[in-house]
């Protein structure tokens, strides 16, 4: 059983899922002011056409141009709309972003559109018509395409999604009528927006967390905000959810905070001593594993062998935790039986099936490297979690923004201790520039801390990954000159 916690402020949506050993089983954050655009709709204008590669480059209002691709389609197992590319430079086209930016990269963009709904993914430019795979019932599978293919406008599909394998046939035939509507509506505003600009946006993280992340073996969820809590309420009937309104941070609380922590990390520890090293370029994502401190095999080979087993399963797990995406070469350790060969790769085969993304996993060489493709739809935790370093501007450091996410639980300590009224607060300048430019806190000096008062002081001296909170006990507290109130 599953447990969802939403940890909603109103700079970032943080949503984590835990299984019943509290282990991290998904993670994803988004900041509000640096939402990705996947799942939106434009109407682009067509820039460039490039004949040879049957792809153009599109301006649908962004920093750079997206490229759209002939064959780019959003669905596996779904044909392309068209085999050629009818389109002109100045053009204009409907088209849908498939993935985000990456580095030097635009978007990417489909003609196939799809619509997200709870039971359902409208196709209305595919005819391609499926189900779950995670709906392993036979008998229903056939009962929902069957429904959905009796239901649906000619030339146009549908995907059956997790959730309807409970829903009702009313309740599918009802988002289906929904999204219909949505496609048609969507025309409409196609034909009266000026170009290069979005006509649909795809929901917010919160908002697709309650709609997509509905696991049959989904026991809880845990909210930190009260218009979260209600949107929770509402769209699951099914299932409890509970208000968290405690001080300390609703991830710390639960103990999830150190396994999100972990996610930074190049290097993860295996449970049998071994251990993964996971290093990112431009290109692709390489994961070296090592057998560490285990020797607890029977042999050189049985030793290689149980690390690799258990690589497997934790490599899958934190491609999917950490969202890698694109190309991903695993250099497991030589291995000299061919059985342990293929029983390693069938157990990454086996562990990448419960991601939702899609993932293939190509045959082990004769010096143990493994080549896993992995859909890049949005970008990485790590973008998210780290910047570019200042200094060498080659490397990455914990993003300002991380870094107050971890002041704040200081702070929130600090302050509950009896009879502290001020803190002082001593940080490093970047750090503290960040701290009221981005109003992370604001919230919390708005509720939790609305009797208190927090002086913060730029220092030098101090290093991004320190602080220095002094505590005031009284009524006098002594400031310096260049002391700012937090808000």
């Amino acid at each position: 059983m599953k447990t969802l916690y939403l940890d909603y402020k109103p700079q970032y949506v943080r949503v984590a899922v835990a299984d019943d050993n509290n282990e991290l089983v998904d993670f994803s954050i988004e900041k509000t002011a640096a939402r990705g655009v996947v799942g939106n709709i434009y109407k682009g204008k067509v820039e460039n056409v490039l004949s040879g590669m049957k792809a153009c480059f599109v301006n649908i209002g962004l920093e750079r141009n997206g490229f759209l691709h002939v064959g780019q389609t959003l669905v596996e197992g779904s044909t392309p709309t068209g085999e050629t590319l009818n389109l002109s430079p100045g053009d204009s086209v409907l088209c849908q972003v498939v993935k985000d930016q990456f580095g030097e990269k635009g978007v990417r963009l489909s003609q196939d559109i799809t619509l997200p709904g709870r039971y359902l993914v409208f196709l209305p430019r595919s005819e391609f018509v499926s189900v779950s795979r995670r709906i392993t019932d036979e008998e229903r599978k056939a009962e929902l395409e069957n429904l959905v293919r009796s239901a649906l406008p000619e030339g146009m599909g549908a995907i059956c999604r997790t959730a309807a394998e409970k829903a009702s046939s009313e309740e599918i035939l009802s988002e289906l009528s929904e999204l219909e509507e949505l496609w048609k509506n969507l025309l409409e505003r196609y034909s009266r927006a000026q170009e290069k600009t979005a006509i649909f946006k795809e929901d917010d993280l919160l908002l697709r967390a309650l709609r997509d992340l509905r696991f049959n073996d989904l026991k809880k969820i845990v909210v930190n905000d009260k218009m979260a809590y209600d949107m929770a309420v509402s769209e699951f009937s099914d299932v409890p959810v509970e208000f968290y309104d405690k001080p300390q941070n609703i991830l710390l609380h639960y103990g999830l905070g150190a396994q999100i922590d972990s996610l930074l990390s190049r290097k993860v520890k295996l449970q049998n001593g071994g251990e993964i090293v996971i290093d990112k370029t431009e290109a692709l994502n390489v994961i070296d594993v090592n057998t560490g401190k285990y020797v607890g095999g029977k042999n050189l080979e049985d030793t290689v062998f149980m690390t690799n087993l258990a690589a497997a399963k934790e490599i899958a797990k934190q491609i999917r935790l950490r969202n890698l995406g694109g190309i991903i070469i695993i250099d497991f350790i030589d291995m000299t039986e061919q059985a342990h060969k293929e029983e390693v790769l069938r157990t990454l085969k086996e562990e990448v099936k419960s991601d939702g993304m899609r993932t293939n996993v190509v045959s082990m060489t004769s010096l143990g490297l493994v080549e896993l493709t992995r859909k890049r739809k949005r970008v990485s935790i790590d973008s998210y979690l780290l910047q570019k370093c200042p200094y060498c501007d080659n490397g990455y450091v914990i993003s300002n923004e991380h870094r107050i996410m971890a002041l704040r639980e200081k702070l929130v300590r600090a302050l509950s201790e009896e009879n502290v009224s001020a803190l002082l607060v001593g940080l490093n300048p970047e750090i503290a520039d960040a701290l009221f430019t981005t109003r992370m806190l604001s919230k919390e000096c708005s509720t939790i801390w609305k009797h208190k008062r927090i002086y913060v002081v730029g220092d030098a001296n101090i290093p991004k990954t320190g602080e220095k909170i002094l505590a005031m006990v009284g009524s006098v507290l002594t400031l310096p000159s260049n002391a700012r109130m937090l808000y």
